[in-house]
């Protein structure tokens, strides 16, 4: 319940940041989101299923849309921020994009509410990877996605990441 709030606490910052407001989305019942994590030779796997996982889709006054995929465990998440990104293909991070285009990934290991938590993260300006969106529409997305995210002092890999979901 504590990465549910703290997902909504973070696509509201993100809007907050962009000049607009998004409302807290409900989990979703048919949603998945799953990927690989090594961190400092330590492995772990994200399977969030159904009220696990939150997808969600905004539109701004001038058009601008922001999409969110967001996946939970009992000690990790991982949120994938998709701006503007309207139709399939291939997005490759440290490749620029266009002016408005914007994806990110986060990945947190354990409880950000305590204070005991890493996050790693990843965007398409200085990082490595690559996110595959196989379909998106305005009622879903489907993608995969391997990164490398950047801690404070380490590295998070992920791979095998994958994400499918309806847009609440």
């Amino acid at each position: 319940m504590k990465s549910i709030l703290l997902a909504g606490f973070m696509i509201l910052f993100y809007s907050c940041n962009k000049s607009k407001i998004v409302p807290l989305p409900s989990p979703n019942l048919k949603g998945n989101l799953y990927a690989d994590i090594s961190v400092a030779g330590e492995n772990t796997r994200l399977e969030s299923i159904g009220t696990q996982t939150i997808f969600n889709r905004t539109v701004n006054s001038p058009g601008d849309t922001t999409v969110v995929a967001y996946g939970e465990n009992s000690d990790c998440h991982i949120q994938i921020v998709l701006e503007n990104i309207h139709v399939p293909g291939t997005y490759i991070f440290g490749q620029k994009l266009d002016s408005t285009q914007h994806i990110s990934v986060v990945y947190v290991a354990g409880d950000i509410l305590s204070g005991n938590a890493f996050v790693y993260s990843a965007n398409n300006q200085n990082d490595q990877g690559i996110l595959v969106i196989e379909s998106i529409s305005y009622k879903q997305v489907k993608g995969t996605f391997t990164t490398m995210c950047a801690g404070i002092s380490d590295t998070a890999k992920i791979t095998n990441g994958g994400f499918e979901g309806d847009f609440q």
